[in-house]
């Protein structure tokens, strides 16, 4: 089931999202963008467009390594924890570094399945 976004400005919550000063991304269960905030577009440097399709990779700096994805990942997908946080170094369009606090956490239907992150 593909991921439908809200994008209507009456929607509170989508009004919240797009005005947070916090840079924020939505993957599909496949970790392919679906949505970027205008805070996550203005610090990286990505228009939305540009985004869409992609996956978050496009941000990794390599200041982590396999490893650290690996263990990040288990988090994600350990039921009893369900989320990873933690800080990290992501990297702009132009490859300036930016350093984050970052939480990650998968959404679900109401059938218990992974809709994204």
């Amino acid at each position: 089931m593909a991921i439908q976004i809200d994008r209507d400005p009456q929607n509170i919550f989508f009004r919240c999202v797009e005005d947070c000063s916090e840079a924020i991304m939505i993957t599909d269960p496949e970790n392919s963008l679906v949505y970027v905030n205008p805070a996550w577009q203005r610090i990286y440097g990505y228009d939305y467009e540009e985004a869409i399709g992609e996956t978050p990779r496009i941000l990794r700096s390599r200041s982590q390594d396999p490893q650290f994805y690996k263990k990040m990942w288990q988090d994600i997908l350990n039921p009893e924890r369900g989320y990873w946080r933690g800080e990290l170094e992501n990297q702009t369009k132009t490859g300036e570094k930016v350093p984050v606090l970052l939480t990650i956490t998968p959404f679900k239907e109401k059938d218990g399945n992974i809709s994204g992150y």
